[in-house]
């Protein structure tokens, strides 16, 4: 919910989300990298709702949504059935916030 919070302030402070420099901001890059390292540790059965959301609040930057949906999938099993369904809804999630 943090980062959600932080995302939104920095968009309301710039009001073109268009114009922001995402890298130039304080923190960006550490939040990132522990947004990305948490879905490299985790299996997708144990993503919380919070990490989805957060991932979420990143993904208006197509590159940071490469970087998560290859990683999501590559943490998948193909045989399981119920982790395909859960990182698909995922994926159609962060795509939506993409093209919002």
């Amino acid at each position: 919910m943090i980062i959600q919070s932080w995302v939104r302030f920095v968009r309301y402070v710039v009001h073109n989300e268009k114009a922001i420099e995402w890298k130039d901001v304080p923190g960006y890059r550490e939040t990132l990298k522990a947004l990305l390292e948490e879905l490299k540790y985790r299996y997708i059965d144990t993503y919380t709702h919070a990490l989805i959301e957060a991932v979420r609040s990143f993904c208006s930057n197509p590159r940071v949504l490469n970087a998560v949906i290859r990683i999501s999938f590559s943490k998948t099993n193909k045989f399981d059935s119920a982790a395909v369904w859960k990182t698909m809804q995922m994926t159609q999630r962060w795509f939506l916030k993409l093209t919002q």
